[in-house]
């Protein structure tokens, strides 16, 4: 019975020990003062990070193309540079379109060429233009350069070079530079005119007339067989 009664009063001492601890730090709590600590007051820029992923685009993007292909020889700009209205970016090698113009040019000549032929008129075999109207060689004219100018070229037009002719016609053709650098043709040796006296094809009105400081002469034609 004492022992019981002893463990008892033991069991009860440690129990109110253990309440007056928790009781004392319930109570600490409440009543201890709060920290305060003291810092100077000063202004400083924020500094926030931020992370992230994703992709640039430029803010207007145009979409070239060239009315023309070909092979590119230069390039004046890089992706990304700033470019303006009017300004060089790329060449394209121009050999093949110069080439494209050079032929056509020679179609154009030979089209714009003036066509030499033979017409009898009176008996003797004529040179004449495309249209049938008699051609002309003047004395004083060199086989380089002709001494019709001016007024004496309105009377006497000249003949348009470069000259074609057609399978009847004998001879050297060639041309002359006039003053001006038009091209003038000539038959050997001869710078070619017509003239104003003649009306209408198949005349010759023009032969062995003294006009502007020398004689005028019909271009005859040997035949073939001659």
């Amino acid at each position: 019975m004492l022992r019981r009664t002893r463990i008892w009063l033991i069991t009860t001492v440690v129990v109110l020990a253990i309440g007056g601890v928790v009781a004392f730090q319930i109570h600490k709590k409440r009543h201890a003062g709060t920290e305060v600590r003291l810092e100077q007051v000063s202004r400083r820029d924020l500094v926030a990070s931020v992370t992230a992923s994703g992709k640039i685009e430029a803010k207007t993007s145009v979409d070239i193309s060239a009315d023309i292909t070909g092979r590119i020889i230069d390039i004046a700009v890089r992706e990304g540079d700033l470019v303006k209205r009017g300004q060089f970016l790329l060449q394209i090698d121009p050999a093949q379109y110069q080439a494209a113009v050079a032929r056509a040019q020679g179609v154009v000549s030979s089209t714009e060429a003036t066509l030499l032929q033979t017409r009898t008129i009176g008996g003797v075999t004529v040179l004449t233009d495309d249209e049938g109207y008699t051609l002309y060689w003047f004395g004083p004219d060199s086989a380089t350069k002709s001494a019709c100018l001016d007024s004496c070229a309105r009377s006497w037009p000249p003949v348009t070079g470069p000259a074609t002719w057609d399978s009847g016609v004998t001879g050297t053709i060639g041309a002359i530079v006039r003053p001006g650098g038009a091209l003038q043709a000539t038959y050997n040796g001869h710078p070619l005119y017509t003239t104003t006296a003649d009306t209408s094809p198949g005349q010759t009105k023009g032969n062995g007339v003294w006009s502007h400081g020398g004689e005028w002469h019909e271009v005859t034609v040997p035949s073939q067989a001659d």
